[in-house]
């Protein structure tokens, strides 16, 4: 993933007119990651906390769709099911 900060240098880049070429080499993205950031919205403020709460970037979590369910398990239960490792059902 591209720091909010080279996302808003490539897309001010583009918006100034400059080729997808020198934008590549300037900053060391690919031109489809330049592409890709093009298509996003304007970054307004260049800071990763901000981008990542605003946006879903990233790939997306292999286990969240389980969440639920071992949440619901645990409360069933009353109990943490990992009585070697109890800690790996605290939050």
């Amino acid at each position: 993933m591209h720091s909010a900060l080279t996302r808003y240098t490539v897309q001010q880049l583009r918006q100034a007119g400059v080729s997808q070429e020198v934008v590549r080499r300037q900053t060391g993205v690919s031109i489809r990651a330049i592409r890709r950031i093009q298509a996003e919205e304007p970054i307004e403020d260049p800071s990763d906390a901000l981008l990542r709460q605003t946006r879903k970037l990233g790939r997306p979590s292999t286990t969240a769709r389980f969440r639920l369910f071992v949440e619901n398990e645990i409360a069933r239960q009353g109990r943490c099911p990992h009585a070697r490792a109890p800690s790996a059902c605290s939050a």
